[in-house]
């Protein structure tokens, strides 16, 4: 019994430090997000101006893309660390996060 309880209670501490992080991967996929935005907006201003090129601008969309695909699996991994604590913590069913 000693020994299924300690399982257990890893099980519990692994789910949570994985939600942890999630968290902060998910916080630095948002701030990701919004330095890439930034940048394409001075890039298109530049290129409305004739300063840059439109491949700058492309480029600058790319970065874009590419954080929003960040931030997508950064919420998914999120929501999978969640789900793996519930469990965890025997809240399967129940859809509340502890």
């Amino acid at each position: 019994l000693q020994g299924a309880e300690l399982r257990v209670e890893r099980e519990v501490r692994s789910a949570h430090l994985d939600r942890e992080t999630a968290e902060r991967v998910l916080q630095s996929a948002e701030a990701g997000l919004s330095s890439a935005q930034a940048a394409y907006d001075v890039v298109a201003l530049r290129v409305q101006n004739q300063k840059a090129i439109l491949v700058e601008q492309f480029e600058a969309l790319a970065s874009v893309t590419q954080a929003r695909v960040s931030v997508a699996k950064a919420l998914y991994d999120l929501a999978l660390s969640e789900a793996r604590l519930r469990r965890a913590c025997g809240m399967e069913s129940e859809g509340r996060t502890p």
